[in-house]
């Protein structure tokens, strides 16, 4: 449907401008309200503190002036009061409010989708608001002024979860600045900063988060803030913690220990000790004892020199068992 009823710049009627405060703020409430509004509810909104001294003759007249511009069928008198005969999408603020909160509630599941909507509520105000002193069409303006604030973040938003980082930093930026605890926020701002700076400057903006959150709260940030933290960027490009995806060749078999203390190596530093020991005293000797394969007692002397040691039955022994030589016992 077109757009009848335009009170966002200016005040106009089908591209006709309605002059006059007071015409302009019956709209404004009219408009605002969405419903039928009651004689004595109109004169506070339209007069304030000002009521004149026959209020409801005044609104008859002011009643009887507006319609001389949007039409009777549009300005419609219902019981007690008067309502306007418009859709919600042919008033622009009415408009906008309701493409701003689909935008909002669009985002999680279709960011393509909230962009587009948060573009069109933003396209009905783009030099944004005026503010007016005060009455009925400042309450409403004051209200857009909050839906634009909504679209622009959404759309900042939704640029950062279609990969257009760059064109989302300084929308996410001006957004955090105004609502700093808004985490989900935070969240598509660390991915775009990660994105377009690199990984360093979204971790400082993190840790900073994180430090105010801690003096304030005494606790750190939410899970799925933290999860956006450790998560490493596609790709192979470093996320917002500074860790880069690297693919890793699969892990050769492990090494045993030298020495281990496990079940596998238990007790090698001992027999080690014996083999070593047994080589020395056979690199002594000047032959190998005769070993009976039943007792394993000595049998025999070297032949070595009388100055040298004999090898006695227990050296005999420990070498047999290092060594394991066929047909001895240990």
């Amino acid at each position: 449907m077109p757009i009848l009823l335009t009170l966002l710049d200016g005040v106009r009627w089908d591209g006709t401008t309605v002059a006059g405060d007071r015409p302009q703020a019956l709209l404004a409430a009219l408009a605002a309200a969405g419903r039928t509004v009651g004689t004595e509810r109109l004169v506070g909104l339209v007069w304030g503190e000002d009521v004149p001294a026959n209020p409801g003759k005044a609104l008859q007249v002011l009643v009887s002036r507006v319609r001389g511009v949007v039409g009777a069928t549009r300005l419609v008198t219902d019981g007690d009061g008067y309502r306007l005969a418009l859709a919600s999408d042919q008033v622009d603020a009415l408009l906008l409010r309701s493409r701003a909160r689909a935008a909002a509630g669009t985002l999680g599941a279709d960011p393509v989708a909230a962009l587009d909507l948060a573009a069109s509520a933003l396209a009905l105000a783009p030099a944004g608001v005026p503010d007016p002193a005060s009455g009925p069409l400042a309450d409403l303006r004051h209200a857009a002024e909050q839906d634009l604030r909504l679209a622009t973040v959404v759309r900042a938003r939704a640029l950062a979860r279609c990969g257009r980082a760059a064109e989302a930093l300084p929308g996410l930026e001006d957004a955090a600045r105004e609502r700093p605890d808004d985490e989900p926020l935070l969240a598509d701002l660390l991915r775009a900063e990660a994105a377009v700076r690199g990984p360093a400057a979204a971790l400082e903006r993190f840790s900073t988060y994180q430090d105010g959150v801690r003096d304030r709260l005494g606790s750190d940030p939410g899970a799925d803030l933290q999860r956006v933290h450790r998560e490493p960027a596609g790709d192979g490009q470093p996320g917002p913690r500074g860790r880069a995806v690297r693919r890793l060749s699969a892990p050769g078999p492990r090494r045993r220990p030298a020495h281990g203390r496990g079940p596998a190596r238990l007790g090698t530093r001992r027999l080690d000790r014996r083999a070593r020991r047994a080589r020395q005293d056979h690199a002594r000797a000047r032959g190998r004892p005769r070993v009976h394969p039943a007792g394993g007692a000595l049998r025999g002397a070297w032949s070595a020199s009388r100055r040298r040691r004999t090898w006695s039955a227990r050296s005999a022994r420990r070498w047999a068992c290092a060594t394991r030589s066929p047909g001895v016992v240990p």
